[in-house]
């Protein structure tokens, strides 16, 4: 009777270790590490080249990321930054290297998948672009970006694409100079707050209201520095987040070393989207404002004039 009792006791003192044991073996790190890629192709509004194009230098499809870059990655209740490779030259796949997100436990369902360019920005919860917008390397570091996607987690095998949207306002300026005016040297957006709180998550990259940058160059985006002195359309860009102008100065150009300013009433921008300004300016009798035509692709309820100096003989 003794004997059977202490075989019971060993029988169930064998079974707890093993109902112990298979909880302490299960190790997270023995999961699958998340393979992934990056592509740029696609506007906010989910249409195909519908608001950036190749001139201008911005990430398009057609030329993929230029390596070295950085994205925040968010999968499986973590986050981490990974570095971004050249784009491949006939895919425009860009492998994205020194992350360890690993997948889930689970081996049925989906789980979200997003992450953010650039990943400084995504850290700090804020975005900011440059004033200097003249350089490549300034321009694309302001092109905020966002791509998310849920993951089939039956197959983890698979490298997951991240496919980035564009999130900010694009302007493109098409000046052209009038045979009468000397040159024009500077082309500058006045009162842009360059700043925006940003919140990412699986559905949206929310974009908080706008602030001053902090830096010396005020509420400004230098869009072009240099001399036009031809009779030909120059054309010029500019990212910032959505805002709003109440009738206040928007453009300052500089034409025959002195200033003329555009003013701009508008709030209904629409994030990822491209705004086309096209400038004709030419040199009028003294006394007379300079004309500017102005056509505003997109725009409505714009009101867009010229507010400053005179153009002298």
């Amino acid at each position: 009777m003794k004997k059977n009792q202490y075989l019971c006791i060993a029988v169930l003192l064998a079974m707890t270790a093993c109902s112990g044991n298979d909880e302490i073996q299960y190790d997270p790190a023995s999961e699958p590490l998340l393979k992934l890629t990056a592509t740029q192709s696609h506007s906010a509004n989910g249409l195909l080249e519908q608001t950036r194009v190749e001139v201008g230098s911005l990430y398009t499809s057609t030329t993929g990321f230029d390596g070295g870059e950085q994205v925040r990655v968010y999968f499986n209740n973590a986050s981490e930054t990974y570095q971004v490779g050249a784009a491949d030259p006939s895919s425009y796949l860009s492998v994205l290297s020194d992350g360890s997100l690993r997948y889930p436990f689970a081996n049925v369902g989906e789980t979200p998948l997003y992450a953010v360019y650039p990943a400084a920005s995504a850290v700090a919860e804020l975005h900011t672009v440059a004033y200097d917008q003249t350089s490549n390397a300034n321009y694309k570091a302001s092109d905020l970006m966002f791509a998310m996607k849920n993951v089939d987690l039956t197959d983890k095998t698979v490298t997951q694409n991240l496919d980035f949207f564009h999130q900010l306002i694009r302007l493109k300026i098409v000046l052209t100079k009038g045979e009468e005016l000397g040159n024009i040297t500077k082309l500058e957006l006045k009162n842009v707050k360059r700043a925006v709180s940003i919140t990412p998550s699986d559905i949206a990259l929310t974009q908080g209201s706008v602030s001053s940058a902090a830096d010396d160059n005020d509420d400004d985006i230098l869009v072009f520095s240099g001399t036009v002195d031809d009779s030909e359309p120059h054309t010029f860009y500019a990212v910032f987040p959505a805002q709003e102008w109440n009738t206040t100065p928007f453009l300052e150009l500089t034409a025959d070393g002195q200033p003329i300013t555009y003013t701009l009433k508008k709030s209904d921008w629409i994030n990822g989207y491209e705004y086309t300004l096209t400038l004709d300016v030419d040199k009028l009798p003294e006394s007379v404002m300079l004309e500017a035509n102005i056509t505003l692709t997109d725009w409505e309820d714009v009101d867009v004039e010229s507010a400053s100096r005179v153009v002298r003989k």
